[in-house]
């Protein structure tokens, strides 16, 4: 079992809409407050990519996006850089406000707590706790690096707690990765929705959403 911290505060938090688990949920759907959720009309292209694909939208970190997938980028949302902005930026791909980043966090506590056995097998003990100790930060001050995001590791936990599919993104591609909720029926992840997370100047993160990526089979 962890080894650090009780896990006693108070969550209000209630999953995705749609979500078996979780069918309560009636996150937030006004995106006004996150001003840099606004795209640009400029169509201007990039060298890079293929002439038949054009760049419709621009923000400042698109270019931390790999250049195959920037064509198909239709939002990126930005939250407050804080140190909390990767729990912020999963309230916000989970369709909620972004100062919900602290019922984010101790529902994944709670995740861990309830299958820690799972995740001792999916990491190690060193790791569960790496990861278990850096949810444990309530206070609105700048967090330190420790308490920061634990990317991909935490995917694992936010994917089988809101039954959703995490896309886990970085500069760095070693640390790219697509995680499926582990704790559902294989035919349930068909219909699952998907988010994306991207890990920006190794010291942020933001939310980024997909549009018109072309089935492999096609």
């Amino acid at each position: 079992m962890p080894t650090q911290a009780d896990p006693s505060r108070h969550s209000s938090f209630v999953g995705v809409e749609n979500n078996a688990r979780h069918n309560s949920y009636t996150g937030s759907q006004e995106n006004a407050r996150h001003s840099s959720y606004m795209g640009s009309q400029d169509n201007e292209r990039h060298s890079y990519v293929p002439v038949s694909q054009e760049i419709r939208y621009h923000h400042k970190y698109l270019e931390q996006v790999h250049y195959i997938l920037q064509p198909f980028v239709s939002h990126i949302q930005d939250v407050a850089l804080d140190g909390n902005c990767g729990f912020r930026s999963t309230a916000v791909a989970l369709v909620c406000p972004e100062d919900d980043w602290i019922h984010i966090q101790n529902e994944l506590i709670q995740e861990m707590m309830s299958n820690w056995n799972v995740y001792i097998h999916v990491f190690d003990d060193v790791r569960c706790n790496r990861v278990f100790n850096s949810l444990h930060w309530s206070s609105y001050r700048m967090a330190p690096r420790e308490r920061w995001m634990d990317m991909p590791s935490t995917a694992f936990m936010i994917a089988n707690r809101y039954g959703v599919i995490v896309h886990s993104l970085s500069t760095d591609e070693r640390n790219n990765s697509i995680v499926f909720p582990l704790l559902h029926r294989s035919q349930e992840i068909l219909n699952h929705a998907a988010i994306t997370i991207l890990n920006v100047d190794d010291c942020h993160f933001v939310v980024v959403k997909f549009e018109g990526i072309p089935d492999a089979n096609n």
